[in-house]
Parts: structure tokens; sequence; C-alpha cells
């Protein structure tokens, strides 16, 4: 599945299989370590990732493994628990991931955002 990805200040909206064009945008207030995986994204504002698999488990494992390749604490997911880390929100299409659960197919236009609750992550 395509993922595009668009910076907050201490989020990420993950767009799932767009079918309108995404478009760049200038990022102001964002902690440093929110685009540590993509440097481009400091710039470009947003990223486009090839993921395979479809399910929310699926992209928050990428997720992840992109930010333990640069050493941040970003790291919403908890592959040794299966869970998704308490400090983390994750909302699908507004609701909490929850009342999908982690194993739900995302389809296209999917709207994931994933929130860190606490103040600072490298």
């Amino acid at each position: 599945m395509k993922a595009v990805i668009e910076f907050g200040f201490s989020e990420l909206v993950i767009k799932v299989n767009p079918t309108n064009k995404i478009m760049e945008k200038s990022i102001t207030n964002v902690l440093p370590g929110i685009y540590a995986p993509w440097p481009e994204a400091k710039h470009k504002g947003t990223v486009e990732l090839e993921i395979v698999g479809d399910t929310l488990r699926t992209l928050l494992t990428e997720l992840c493994h992109n930010y333990q390749q640069v050493n941040s604490d970003f790291i919403p997911y908890d592959q040794n628990t299966n869970q998704v880390n308490l400090d983390y929100e994750v909302l699908v299409n507004g609701n909490e991931y929850s009342v999908f659960g982690l194993d739900t197919k995302l389809k296209e236009n999917d709207k994931i955002k994933v929130s860190c609750c606490t103040q600072y992550f490298a």
C-alpha cells in the first residue's frame, strides 16, 4: 500500500492510497525528531512510502522500523508486546484504533493520525 505522511508538531497524519494528489506543505513548528528518518520532509512537509501489507499493524511496524534506524524515540508500536505504546494516540478516520484493532485492513483514503502524547523525543 502507498502511505503519504504529513508532518505536524508531534504527530503524523498518514493517508492510505490517496486518490487526490497530496500537496507539499511548509513545516513551521515541528519537533526535529518527527522527520528524522526522512530528512527531505523538513522542506517538503510530506513523504511517500510503499508498505508491504495492508493492516494498521503493518503500517505502525514500518513507521517504527524507520524511526529505529535513525535512533529516534518516536516509537508508537511495541513489537515485543504487540501493543500501541501508552505515550501515543492512534486514530483511524478519527476513531481510536482499538475500535477496529491493529489487524484491521486499511482502505483507500483512510486517514491515520499517530500522536505523541509526551512533550519531547529525540
